[in-house]
């Protein structure tokens, strides 16, 4: 996917930082630091929601 697939092309790059709704307009964005998802973080994020949904947890059945 390119990059211009995945940012809006209109809005505001805004730093990092706590925004209240009052200071955001629509097409604002900032960026994040990337992390690699693996499966740990599925197994994890199932645990805390309680979420063990077999299209979520099981390969074979989300197929």
């Amino acid at each position: 996917m390119s990059q211009s697939a995945t940012v809006p092309a209109s809005g505001r790059r805004l730093p990092a930082g706590e925004y209240g709704y009052a200071d955001l307009q629509a097409g604002d964005r900032y960026d994040t630091r990337a992390i690699t998802l693996t499966e740990s973080h599925i197994v994890a994020f199932a645990g805390i929601t309680g979420d063990f949904f077999d299209v979520h947890m099981d390969d074979t059945f989300a197929r």
